[in-house]
Order: C-alpha cells, then structure tokens, then sequence
C-alpha cells in the first residue's frame, strides 16, 4: 500500500510522544517492504525543525537530534518535489483555511491518489469528511 507520511509521523520515529508505536509499527512495515511511504521533498526540514526545537528546549542533546536527523533519513519517505504541488497546495490552504504546509502533504495524496497518514488529528476531524484519503495515525493499529 502507498501512502503520504507527514512530517507529524516521521518525527515519532525518533521522538516518544503518543503514538510513537503505531508511527514505528508503519516505519517497520515500510522495511519489510509491506508499505510504500512517500512525502513531499520538504518532509526532512519539517523533521529538522522539529528535531532543532527539541533540542533547544533541551528536550533532547544536540547529539540525538543530529542521530534522530541520520536515523529518519535512513528510512526516509521517496521524495516528491514540492514545487509542482505548491499551486494544488496554495488553493486547498485557500479553500480550507489550512497551512500551506499540511496541505502540500494532501495535494500529493490526492495526485498520487493514496492515503495521507498524519498525526495532525485536527487536519483529520476537518478535512476527512471532504478528503477520505486522510487517515488518522491514531486510528491505525
């Protein structure tokens, strides 16, 4: 099955907050070759700047955001460049009083015609009754 990981997920590899599990779980059906994870090429500096943060606020070292930084690049989503889905993005961000960011994530879903998978429960509760394709990380097992 492909699906588009967000930012939101990838970081539960790395960092423990609720529903590292089920992000791990996806991460580790995604080696066996069970799950193909794609995500807009800007996924890694949404990740960076999450892991920067964390280590500014001194939630984790310097040293472990740089490793978490090595470990999610190793099982990184395929890239898919974001500048063909800016225009997509900018009218959905538009439409739905979105954040450009979270809508690049669904313009490539939709485009690719895949579930989005996102931790972003509040992207969920407005945009699944119009947009199927967004899946809730925590209604996966």
């Amino acid at each position: 099955m492909k699906s588009v990981l967000d930012a939101s997920v990838g970081i539960k590899w790395a960092l423990i907050e609720k529903d590292t599990d089920k992000a791990r779980r996806l991460r580790d059906a995604c080696r066996l070759g069970q799950h193909h994870l794609i995500a807009p090429d800007w996924f890694i500096a949404e990740v960076m700047n999450i892991l920067g943060k964390a280590a500014a606020r001194r939630q984790i070292s310097a040293a472990d955001a740089r490793q978490a930084y090595a470990d999610i690049l190793q099982d990184a989503p395929v890239w898919h460049p974001s500048l063909p889905l800016l225009d997509d993005a900018f009218n959905l961000a538009l439409q739905h009083q979105r954040a450009v960011y979270d809508c690049v994530y669904l313009a490539l879903a939709i485009r690719e015609q895949c579930q989005l998978i996102t931790a972003d429960d509040a992207l969920v509760r407005q945009l699944q009754p119009i947009y199927g394709c967004l899946v809730a990380l925590s209604s996966l097992p």
